[in-house]
């Protein structure tokens, strides 16, 4: 979240805070400090915010993620639910020793409202699979982020515990193993006041008041996802090859596998002008492969499910 409040002025030698210089590209703007949710001396305490003071500018502006705020950048399946949010405010003011409504009635210029969602190991293909998203162009990072952005909105979804080994000191070799039984897969959204319908205010407590039209945000803007087919394709030979019906199986696996899945795979048939190929190549994929689209449209039931189901959570207070 990123809050601006233009009207207080901190004392930096009363709050005796570590201040240090603060670059914007390349250049430095002002000082900034960090203040934690714990007391900052507490080993667990690994979640904090930014606290900004310009050079040019009156008051201060705090910037951060009030999820790792409150829970700790570590963690991996926690959300922030409306009375954490109240919480972390009223955190804020008592850090800052500032009256809790300089933060309530401080201006917020953009937030990220995400949540996470557990699903089965076998699912860690999902980021594969996402294809298109209405009037939005697609972008990637070293293939462990998806984004979906325009000039005003962006949507986002990558692997949390993937981004906690990268970030928190967890060993690959510990990702790994977590990775067999779960995949945490990270949906959010960046939103903007202008962003929401029938939102016309950018106060902090604007938002607290007003939770539930974030949630229906985030909601709506997951139905526009588009996704493909790109689940991996395996043999279905448990006991090795063992007979040629196996061998075709398997050697069909692997190819559609270096195509980009069985959609890509028939694209490029179908391309190819040869009709009766096409036909083949379905036949074939058909006796050899018969749970693979089943299983792709089970995936995105499920997953469906839990978005929604988070959605609910995320409304109650608790």
């Amino acid at each position: 979240m990123y809050i601006v409040n233009s009207s207080v002025e901190l004392d930096t030698d009363v709050l005796g805070f570590v201040w240090e210089d603060y670059y914007e590209k390349n250049r430095k703007v002002g000082i900034y400090c960090k203040i934690f949710y714990k007391d900052e001396h507490d080993p667990t305490a690994d979640g904090s915010l930014d606290v900004i003071i310009y050079d040019n500018k009156p008051g201060f502006t705090i910037k951060g993620s009030l999820r790792k705020f409150y829970h700790g950048k570590s963690t991996a399946v926690a959300d922030l639910t409306l009375l954490q949010f109240r919480r972390c405010i009223t955190t804020i003011a008592k850090r800052l020793k500032v009256p809790v409504k300089e933060i309530w009635y401080a201006d917020f210029t953009f937030m990220e409202f995400g949540a996470n969602i557990v699903l089965p190991a076998m699912y860690q293909c999902l980021l594969l699979c996402l294809s298109t998203f209405t009037r939005r162009k697609k972008d990637e990072y070293k293939g462990e982020t998806v984004y979906f952005k325009n000039q005003s909105r962006e949507s986002k979804f990558y692997d949390k515990l993937l981004e906690i080994q990268g970030k928190s000191g967890m060993s690959k070799k510990a990702y790994e193993i977590l990775a067999k039984f779960v995949l945490v897969f990270r949906y959010e959204v960046r939103i903007k006041p202008a962003n929401i319908k029938d939102f016309s205010e950018n106060r902090v407590i604007d938002v607290y008041n007003n939770w539930n039209l974030f949630v229906d945000y985030w909601l709506k803007e997951f139905e526009k996802v588009r996704f493909e087919n790109k689940m991996p394709v395996k043999a279905t030979s448990e006991g090795g090859l063992v007979g040629i019906k196996d061998f075709k199986n398997y050697f069909m696996s692997e190819s559609i596998k270096r195509l980009g899945g069985l959609d890509e795979a028939e694209k490029i048939i179908r391309n190819s002008k040869a009709e009766r190929k096409a036909n083949i190549f379905r036949q074939i994929s058909k006796a050899y492969l018969p749970n693979y689209d089943a299983e792709f449209v089970q995936m995105i039931n499920t997953l469906n499910c839990k978005v929604k189901n988070k959605a609910e959570e995320k409304r109650r207070i608790m």
